[in-house]
């Protein structure tokens, strides 16, 4: 027989985030890309959350997501700091995140944010 425990937790007490950011010395989302998001309006407290791009523990530190990172990239991508540039090749039209290309007159979306050939 097995026990499931759900672990619901929060930190800084009754703070709200912007209470918690007046006392920098036990503010717990101080490390470098975290943010702190309000845990709800019953419950007081908050919890500490990578930005958007970052990934790790926010009260150790977020580290930089590589979107450039992994094989047969066929656009042109730059990580940049909690994010990426991308564009596409020529004769290719679009941002490198959604990439349009007309075939036979057709217009073409790839859901994708490659910008393949297209067959």
């Amino acid at each position: 027989k097995s026990l499931r425990t759900v672990l619901d937790w929060t930190v800084g007490g009754n703070q709200t985030c912007e209470q918690a950011q007046e006392n920098t010395s036990s503010y717990a989302c101080k490390q470098n890309n975290a943010i702190c998001r309000d845990y709800n309006v019953s419950t007081k407290g908050y919890r500490c959350n990578c930005q958007q791009g970052y990934e790790g523990n926010p009260y150790l530190g977020c580290t930089d997501i590589d979107e450039c990172a992994g094989p047969n990239r066929s656009h042109k991508c730059k990580n940049i700091p909690g994010s990426q540039t991308c564009s596409c090749r020529k004769g290719y039209h679009g941002d490198g995140l959604i990439v349009t290309r007309t075939v036979l007159v057709i217009p073409f979306v790839e859901p994708s944010w490659l910008c393949g050939q297209y067959r």
